[in-house]
């Protein structure tokens, strides 16, 4: 994760947030492995069900980015 991180100041981007959320895979949904053909069994069958913890840390992550992305769109 610290890579990650450390790509995200490098390149510039003061907005971001780089975090582990257990029990969630890269769709942002409950995962017991996070594997692959466990994805595509809930691609396949529709059963995605986003987990709290990344719903939650979307919303105060947009909370705070929202004031820059409205100011810059004043600028335009």
């Amino acid at each position: 994760m610290k890579a990650y991180q450390n790509a995200l100041k490098a390149a510039g981007n003061p907005f971001f947030q780089v975090m582990t959320i257990p029990n969630a895979d890269h769709i942002l949904s409950i995962a017991k492995t996070g594997s692959i053909k466990e994805l595509q069994e809930k691609l396949r069958t529709g059963q995605i069900t986003f987990a709290p913890e990344c719903t939650a840390m979307l919303r105060e992550w947009l909370t705070k980015l929202a004031p820059y992305l409205s100011s810059r769109n004043k600028a335009r």
